[in-house]
């Protein structure tokens, strides 16, 4: 009689398939870049008014004839954001060069996969002057009611 039985055979340790180890190495990459997506998201809208204001290259190219009073990223409770005080030539009214701009209404596009934050931009008018801005930020939230409340009258 032969050395080897058949229960010794079935004793031993069976390695696990080559199809079972690529399942479960994707299953758990697949868990790891889910949690880490969430994190990403979460970590967006928990601190949507702390993060910085996109780079503004949404804001439209301003005309020679347009003189530029200020520009830069602002930033109040409701979040920051980049934003373009123009004062319009003689003989254009501030609505009409927001017109112009292509900012008379505000434009939001939602967001992507990566930051689904929503973008605007949009104007509004301040103390004789046409404030455009760009922003980011989390749906449901009105850029413009933001925009007014922290403008500062730029008159006095």
């Amino acid at each position: 009689m032969s050395s080897f039985s058949r229960t010794s055979a079935a004793q031993a340790p069976r390695r696990p398939s080559a199809w079972r180890v690529a399942a479960l190495t994707v299953a758990v990459l697949v868990v790891i870049a889910g949690a880490l997506y969430g994190l990403r998201v979460g970590y967006l809208f928990a601190f949507d008014d702390e993060l910085p204001a996109s780079p503004g290259n949404s804001l439209p190219a301003i005309p020679a004839s347009v003189h530029v009073v200020e520009e830069g990223q602002r930033c109040a409770s409701g979040g920051c954001w980049w934003e373009i005080v123009l004062e319009a030539p003689a003989g254009l009214t501030l609505s009409g060069l927001a017109a112009e701009l292509g900012v008379a209404e505000e434009n939001c596009t939602p967001g992507d996969f990566w930051d689904p934050r929503e973008h605007c931009v949009g104007s509004l008018e301040s103390g004789g002057h046409l404030v455009v801005y760009d922003s980011r930020h989390s749906l449901g939230y009105s850029a413009l009611g933001a925009f007014s409340a922290a403008r500062v009258d730029l008159s006095a």
